[in-house]
Formats: C-alpha cells, structure tokens, sequence
C-alpha cells in the first residue's frame, strides 16, 4: 500500500508502507470488499467499470467542522492501470493535487489538507487521474462548516462602525469579448487573461478563474485556476473556440462574471 499526503500549498509526501505483489485480481476484490464495508457505514466512494476504486473516508458525509480549523480530507484509490495525479476540489474550486504515481493495482491512502473559511454546506470532490485516459470520479461529501463570522470594523474616537463589505463580480478586460486572436506560432498559443475588481479588501481575495472550449462549461472547463491577483496566463492552447470567466471564491463567494469569448488561430489550424 502506498500513502501519499498532499497540503492545499502544493507540497506532497510520500511514505511507502506495503505494496502487494500479489495478482491485480485478487486486490481489486480486496479493494471492493473494503469499500463495500466503508460505505456500510456512510463512506462516500465511486468505482467506475474500468477497474477503479476511488472513495472518501473522512470527513463522513453530513459531518460538521469548524470554519478556519483543518480539515484532513482523507480517501482510498485504486486502478487496474494505475495512477498519475489525485485532485481535491471543494464546491468545484481545485485545493489540493498530488501528482505522486500510484503503481496499477495498487490500493493506496491519499490524504489532503482542507481549511474552510465560509460557514455553510460546502462539496468535498476527489477525483483520480489514471496513466491513461480522462479524470474519472467523483467521490464526495457534503459537509456543514459553521463557526463564526468575521467583520471588518473601523474604530472611530468614542464610536465604533461596523462596515459591510461588497463583493462584486469581476469585470473581465483583456481579451475583449469575441475577440480574434491570430498569432504567428507553431503548436499550441499561451493566452493571457486579466480583469479587474472594485470590490472591498482588493488586495486580500482569491479569484476563480475558468476557461473552456463550450460556452456552458460543461462537462467540465478545460482549465480550472484559483489565484490571488487580476490575471493568469493559461497554458498553451489549440487553435479555436474558447470561453473564459472569473468569480470571487475567499474570503466569501460571488456570483460569475458574463463570459467571454475569444478566437485562437495560431496559423496551424
């Protein structure tokens, strides 16, 4: 068995405990077996025709935690043809990835680190990547964070003022809507993407950043980012269709922005 530990700041380790060698059949039965019992008990877990094993066991689903407490978000996966990357995602927001290998037919221990800093019920998601193919998942759990809630206070001589911050929606700059972006380049064209915001406490917000090829975003975007400033560059891209948006996601959430729509021909389509 192999345990891999990720932290939402990117640093994973890893410690080896076990690893079988025994046939992939009878672990995988092993892995079923174990499940089955796990989820006896309220254990969120996905298994997926080709031979994958992917399931929560902490938190529970409908467990209560408390806001600005860790959270160790704890699960078991397994694929017959092994692993490349596990993703922790909260109400569809990227956390954590561990991009640790998990050999094929090995049942390993994954665990991340989760600090919740809005009170509500909020989705944990784990999602594996096998050595080939698409993200396969999810398994998740509801869970409810409560606490208490910050407020921003000014302190004025003999009087103290509770002020309400507003947290708008980003306004996307750059690229303009329905743009056409035509670049001399072979292979794939990095974008670079910016918007701006005049809500309260600018200097202190994480932003949502998604881009994909269907103006639904669905299934999935292509490309998921949460940053800290008011641009990100995506990966390199093919020539196409795309669409991008941004929302605010801490201290608190807002709504999305209006997409945009941008046109890339980098000369090789």
């Amino acid at each position: 068995m192999t345990f891999i530990t990720a932290r939402g700041d990117g640093v994973t380790r890893v410690g080896r405990v076990w690893r079988s060698r025994r046939n992939a059949r009878v672990v995988a039965v092993i892995a079923i077996v174990f499940a089955t019992i796990l989820a006896a008990f309220g254990v969120s877990w996905a298994l997926s025709p080709a031979a994958t094993q992917l399931w929560i066991d902490e938190p529970l689903d409908g467990a209560a935690v408390i806001a600005g407490m860790p959270v160790a978000v704890v699960g078991h996966v397994n694929h017959a043809d092994g692993l490349q990357s596990v993703r922790l995602d909260v109400d569809g927001v990227e956390v954590a990835m561990s991009d640790t290998p998990v050999e094929p037919g090995t049942l390993a221990t994954v665990q991340f680190e989760w600090a919740p800093t809005s009170h509500g019920i909020h989705v944990v998601t784990l999602w594996a990547k096998p050595a080939t193919g698409d993200w396969i998942g999810p398994a998740l759990a509801s869970v409810n964070v409560g606490g208490p809630i910050e407020e921003t206070t000014t302190t004025i001589p003999q009087t103290t003022t509770t002020i309400a911050c507003s947290y708008e929606v980003p306004v996307l700059v750059s690229p303009p809507d329905n743009a056409d972006l035509t670049v001399s380049i072979d292979g794939g064209y990095p974008v670079p993407l910016s918007w701006s915001y005049d809500g309260c406490n600018p200097e202190g917000l994480t932003f949502h950043v998604r881009v994909g090829d269907d103006p639904e975003f669905v299934p999935l975007p292509l490309y998921s980012k949460a940053v800290t400033t008011t641009e990100w560059t995506t990966p390199p891209l093919a020539c196409g269709d795309y669409w991008w948006r941004v929302r605010v996601v801490e201290p608190v959430e807002s709504e999305w922005s209006e997409p945009f729509s941008f046109i890339l021909d980098t000369g090789s389509c």
